[in-house]
């Protein structure tokens, strides 16, 4: 199978947030993969953990199982054939355009509208080079729907092929509150350690927080930042 094949269905004229929503429609229709992977969140379970005063969601699918316990070593995946690249993908399968990707339906959902967002060519999991694509991409798909880099060293089942993803965005967590939260309890740990810190800042707004050598910076030294994994 071809791209050509993959994004017969596509029209590139209309918005990619309703192109979306026609794809899933027809893919429901046609492929049956996904319709028993998306029948399968019915049996998702949740579970709020909760430890001096902070909170995690645990979330289990036991349908992605083979999604998620999938082999990563890399001889595994140079001798495995790409469920990402379209000669190896079901007959039934279809895509829509974006940039040199492509938005495909994932078969083994997380969540509904799971979007996996494959590139044309089979390369390497890396995000280097791609930023202003993933931003592109993340106000293309709307404001109720949240795009996610998923690295090769963080769970992502294909490493060796770049891709991102797409899922409805009332299913997560928001993000800048919990950023918000951590630096509060960043300021309130920093003000437990030196006192007389705590009572400048007082006097002071957070942003004019005195950053002298006997007080805990918040600053980020990006020279000896160290680089995340691509």
């Amino acid at each position: 199978m071809s791209w050509e094949r993959i994004l017969q269905i596509d029209r590139p004229g209309e918005l990619l947030r309703q192109r979306i929503d026609d794809l899933f429609a027809q893919q429901r229709a046609t492929w049956p993969t996904l319709r028993d992977g998306e029948a399968a969140l019915a049996h998702l379970q949740r579970k709020t953990l909760t430890e001096g005063g902070r909170s995690v969601i645990v979330q289990m699918n036991p349908a992605r199982r083979h999604s998620t316990l999938a082999n990563t070593d890399a001889k595994v995946i140079a001798a495995r054939a790409c469920f990402l690249c379209p000669e190896n993908m079901p007959p039934e399968e279809r895509g829509i355009a974006f940039e040199n990707l492509v938005l495909l339906p994932n078969p083994f959902p997380i969540l509904p509208l799971h979007c996996t967002i494959a590139d044309r060519k089979h390369c390497p999991q890396q995000l280097c080079g791609r930023i202003a694509t993933f931003l592109q991409l993340a106000q293309e798909i709307g404001p109720d729907m949240a795009a996610l880099y998923n690295g090769p060293l963080c769970g992502a089942s294909a490493p060796d092929h770049f891709h991102l993803q797409a899922a409805p965005r009332r299913r997560y967590p928001d993000p800048r509150s919990a950023f918000r939260n951590f630096r509060q309890r960043s300021r309130r740990s920093a003000c437990k350690l030196r006192p007389q810190h705590a009572r400048r800042a007082r006097a002071q707004p957070p942003a004019m927080l005195p950053l002298t050598s006997n007080a805990p910076s918040m600053r980020c030294n990006r020279s000896k930042r160290q680089p995340t994994s691509r």
